[in-house]
């Protein structure tokens, strides 16, 4: 199997990448804290709540949450394309 040159290898825009997990996992944080107030993912907001501070079931609490999980996202997202373009280009 040939090598692929490093001009052609694939690499991922960290910043982008932060920036779209980011908002994917803070919507979806968000959302399920405000689905929660019906019972639904009540369980899934409770252990949550242990790692995000102030994150609950209401809608100030889902806005809180889903700052906490663009925040979160955003650093996975940051780290994974940092590590894969480190990986990747070597």
């Amino acid at each position: 199997m040939k090598s692929v040159p490093k001009a052609n290898r694939a690499h991922f825009c960290p910043k982008c990448t932060a920036i779209a997990l980011g908002s994917v996992w803070a919507a979806t944080i968000l959302l399920t804290g405000w689905i929660s107030m019906s019972g639904w993912g009540s369980d899934f907001v409770g252990v949550l709540s242990s790692i995000y501070t102030g994150y609950k079931s209401s809608f100030v609490g889902g806005i809180i949450g889903g700052i906490w999980g663009f925040a979160f996202g955003g650093l996975i997202g940051f780290s994974f394309a940092a590590i894969h373009n480190r990986i990747a280009c070597h």
